[in-house]
């Protein structure tokens, strides 16, 4: 699916995620750096805009914004093949905005409370969940039990 483009060119391909591993932190976020390798394994040049986890709160907020500004930059400026947006609850900011300027393709990887909510806080975030759901040409989930509530809740075609 990802190995080449239309043209026979390299494939570029921009992650975003709100999770990738530290050396503080070395196991958070590892299933977005094995896609990532299993992408590069497979000749496509990827792009990637991520944080890794902190403690605080003030810490939490600064980051966050400079992942959102970092991560619209490169949107705005830079042409990719597919944007490939993980944990989409927490990670699909930046593309809801650009997408009013510009189109891309994107792939969303769903984990479990971006639409299933587990708290008053998950819940908060599911609108964006829904938008970019909605925009996107493939979805990601890691179970059968996630694929039909993507197909019942959300309305994504199971294939």
């Amino acid at each position: 699916m990802f190995t080449n483009t239309i043209f026979g060119g390299r494939m570029k391909i921009f992650v975003i995620s709100n999770m990738y591993p530290s050396k503080k932190y070395p196991h958070y976020g590892t299933f977005v750096k094995h896609t990532v390798s299993l992408m590069r394994e497979n000749g496509i040049d990827v792009d990637v805009e991520s944080i890794q986890k902190v403690d605080k709160k003030w810490q939490k907020i600064i980051i966050y914004f400079s992942f959102y500004l970092r991560s619209i930059i490169k949107l705005m400026f830079s042409d990719y093949d597919y944007v490939y947006v993980h944990y989409v609850s927490h990670s699909s900011l930046p593309v809801l905005f650009v997408s009013k300027i510009k189109k891309m393709s994107v792939i969303a990887n769903v984990h479990g409370n971006d639409i299933v909510p587990e708290t008053d806080n998950d819940k908060k975030y599911l609108n964006y969940s829904k938008r970019i759901l909605d925009m996107s040409f493939k979805v990601v989930c890691p179970s059968e039990y996630f694929k039909k509530i993507l197909s019942s809740e959300y309305k994504v075609n199971e294939k």
